[in-house]
């Protein structure tokens, strides 16, 4: 098929003709034979992108407005915010997300200007009633709560990433162990996405104070200073699973820093006497732990990097974890539960942030006592997520 597209200046007449009455202007005659559909599918860069690809390429000056396409079966009816064009696809931006379930059918109307067409001027045929693949990833309902908190989604391989490591949580058992996760190593902070509590968004999102620095999928640094994250939850009053004799909390750390700083930890004003806390690196090349106790448990340590488990099990049965190892444990006896918010990239001092580390944190938690297995499987789980994103340490 051809196609002539612009004003007719001519018209030649071959034969026998009586008369020939032109009562109006010929504008344009188009006989479409341009790129033609192929496929479309949802998901694959975006939840809210469709990716309509056709036969050939387009001339990509000529972009149509979004009224020349249409789609159905939407959760949410999103409209259609942005058409761009590229090579062989037609992107439709919507102004919300699709969701997995999903059935999607996509539309196309030539309009009167800027229609589809490739370099010589042959435009694309409508079309109409197009199924979209759906490519959205069926996240578990714990990570899909975290996801619709989230104001800027992460992309779809990130995504899928997180979803994994939550997924993996909840199978093994640790996860239902945990009252507040926070993973600092999100996607963006610009609407706080890296405090929210991952076990209840909305419900005890942590807040920084001071500006520490930010950094996507890899966490918050503190300048040693000033800078700190209340986690807006403690042991006492909000506590659940965490409790006085079986309680844990954890920290992952991206950078190798000695200091005779904290890394997470709070306790009541001017004591150490319920403590719970830890410490990485101290200056002495050993890290420290307490948990709902007085006295410090130790071990030795030359590197402040990776994932550390604090851990009380029982009375009496506490460890320090690194990497899923035990490097300290003790038999000192729990004494009471701190009614100070747990900070990070400090100390809460019933109120008031102290001893500000300069270390990268990429998450943290607290919850019920990890068991050795409860410490391996989350620890490999965190640290499968951040080697999936490069920004692993171990």
């Amino acid at each position: 098929m051809t196609e002539v597209v612009g004003t007719i200046s001519q018209i030649k007449v071959t034969g026998a003709l009586a008369q020939l009455d032109v009562t109006a202007e010929i504008a344009r005659v188009v006989l479409v034979s341009g790129p033609a559909f192929v496929s479309a599918e949802i998901g694959t860069t975006a939840d809210n992108k469709i990716v309509i690809t056709f036969d050939a390429a387009f001339n990509e000056s000529y972009v149509p407005a979004t009224s020349a396409f249409s789609t159905t079966g939407i959760t949410g009816s999103p409209t259609i915010t942005v058409v761009s064009v590229s090579g062989v696809t037609v992107t439709l931006t919507l102004s919300g997300d699709a969701t997995s379930g999903d059935t999607i059918t996509v539309g196309y109307t030539i309009p009167g200007s800027n229609p589809l067409q490739d370099a010589d001027g042959k435009m694309s045929s409508t079309f109409a009633g197009e199924s979209v693949t759906n490519n959205i990833t069926v996240f578990c309902a714990e990570y899909q709560a975290v996801y619709d908190a989230y104001t800027i989604k992460p992309d779809a391989a990130t995504a899928a990433i997180w979803n994994t490591y939550v997924r993996s949580g909840v199978a093994d058992g640790w996860w239902a162990k945990e009252d507040v996760e926070y993973v600092y190593a999100a996607h963006t902070n610009d609407n706080g996405e890296a405090l929210i509590n991952w076990k209840n968004p909305g419900t005890f999102d942590a807040a920084a104070f001071n500006a520490p620095a930010f950094v996507a999928n890899e966490g918050f640094t503190g300048n040693g200073t000033t800078q700190y994250i209340d986690c807006n939850w403690n042991p006492s009053a909000n506590g659940v699973n965490y409790v006085l004799n079986s309680a844990s909390m954890g920290v992952y750390i991206r950078t190798n820093v000695k200091e005779a700083k904290f890394d997470i930890g709070a306790n009541n004003i001017g004591q150490h006497i319920n403590a719970t806390q830890i410490i990485a690196r101290w200056s002495d090349d050993n890290a420290y732990i307490r948990i709902n106790t007085a006295t410090p448990l130790g071990g030795g340590n030359l590197d402040s990097r990776g994932m550390y488990v604090s851990a009380r099990t029982a009375v009496n049965v506490n460890n320090l974890y690194k990497n899923k190892v035990s490097i300290a444990n003790s038999a000192d006896a729990s004494v009471g539960l701190t009614s100070s918010n747990i900070y990070t990239l400090a100390r809460n001092d019933g109120g008031s942030a102290l001893d500000f580390n300069a270390k990268q944190l990429s998450m943290a938690f607290a919850g019920a006592g990890m068991t050795q297995t409860d410490v391996n499987n989350k620890t490999d789980a965190f640290n499968a997520a951040m080697t999936a994103l490069g920004t692993n340490v171990f």
